[in-house]
């Protein structure tokens, strides 16, 4: 204060608020009780169009929700999991009746186990 800066420059807010439209949410709906936000980052998204607009370095998004593309991988890898698990099961059957089929036609003693 003792340097008077406060008196040399302007104020972040003069701007905001005389260019509202550019930093208002087009979503926000006023609503008269508490509001308790979502805080899951997997919720969080990010106002690209505000902080971003003067960054050039930055590749362009390629999904607005990096979570989404884990979800989906999850449960890709999900299904294949699945696939998986049913080609072990039809094994593990033809592999039991292999040894029953050999059992039956009178194998040795030191034929491989069911499991």
């Amino acid at each position: 204060r003792r340097a008077g800066v406060h008196k040399r420059t302007v104020s972040f807010w003069s701007h905001v608020l005389t260019n509202l439209d550019k930093y208002t949410n087009g979503h926000y709906v006023k609503y008269p009780g508490l509001i308790f936000p979502e805080t899951n980052v997997r919720r969080l998204w990010l106002w690209e169009a505000l902080f971003f607009r003067d960054c050039t370095s930055l590749p362009p998004p390629q999904d607005r929700c990096p979570a989404l593309g884990h979800v989906k991988e999850a449960g890709e890898c999900k299904s294949r999991v699945a696939e998986l698990e049913a080609q072990v099961r039809e094994l593990k059957q033809r592999n039991a009746e292999l040894v029953k089929r050999c059992g039956e036609e009178g194998g040795g003693a030191d034929r491989p186990s069911a499991e």
